[in-house]
């Protein structure tokens, strides 16, 4: 192994570039700011991949906004308090800027990562048949609807783009995964994910680093470390940092041996 990618293994590397004012790239860290800023997000990346003084990450497992033409508050209960509170939710684009928008981040994902997965939303396939390698589901077994176009679908689509060798591939297309926990109710996020499907996508993917632009409630993040795989995340909503670090801390390698997890 060269001595560069034996550095870039490493959980602590700093990675120190003159053409930024954003220093150093650490492991198994969120970065709270927009995906797209060019000081500290995917154009941040891609100039050290491009220069090599990065490999690119090896996978990509993200679940970005759907843009469901909604704009509102939901009431969700802060686990500190047990208090319901109100949270802003804008998820509103036009369809000429939501494209525009997707199609920003992506490209910059396929020059910073060797494979991608990703999440679209039933209703956004359209924007993916000329992206995708191929194309799976999650079932929610559970899904009875529950107040919101999250929880009420049975089903969501996920797309696998990238280079993907024959002996590195999902081996399904299919996930079936309870949706419902009262662990998950408690957090802020609208739509956290379950970590038992995230662990279950990453061990099919044999994934060696992943990289995740829209963290959300933490899910790649704790599914990652319960593998023990290098993650590195952005976040621009600051009010979701008390869900990733309370997956996050929450989550135990001992976990990848249990059926039903948080």
């Amino acid at each position: 192994m060269s001595s560069s990618l034996e550095k870039w293994l490493h959980p602590k590397q700093q990675l120190i570039s003159e053409q930024s004012s954003f220093k150093e790239i650490i492991w198994n860290t969120v970065q709270y700011c927009d995906c797209m800023d060019a000081e500290r997000g995917l154009p941040y990346l891609r100039r050290l991949v491009s220069t090599k003084q990065i490999p690119p990450f090896d996978l990509v497992l993200t679940d970005p906004p759907f843009n469901l033409n909604y704009e509102g508050y939901t009431d969700k209960m802060d686990y500190h308090t047990h208090k319901l509170v109100k949270h802003l939710y804008q998820d509103n684009l036009s369809e000429e800027k939501y494209l525009n928008w997707i199609n920003s981040w992506f490209h910059e994902l396929q020059q910073i990562s060797i494979r991608q997965i990703i999440f679209i939303g039933r209703q956004n396939i359209k924007y993916w048949t000329d992206k995708l390698k191929d194309i799976g589901v999650w079932i929610k077994r559970d899904s009875q609807g529950m107040g919101s176009t999250f929880w009420f679908v049975k089903h969501e689509f996920f797309i696998t783009a990238g280079k993907w060798s024959n002996k590195v591939r999902l081996p399904m297309s299919i996930y079936e995964c309870n949706l419902y926990s009262n662990k998950l109710s408690e957090l802020k996020h609208t739509c956290p994910r379950p970590l038992q499907l995230y662990i279950d996508i990453l061990r099919d993917s044999k994934a060696k680093s992943v990289l995740d632009p829209f963290l959300g409630s933490g899910t790649t993040a704790a599914a990652s470390k319960v593998l023990g795989i290098n993650w590195y995340g952005y976040e621009k909503e600051l009010k979701y940092k008390s869900d990733i670090d309370y997956r996050i801390n929450r989550a135990k390698p001992e976990l990848k041996l249990k059926q039903k997890v948080l």
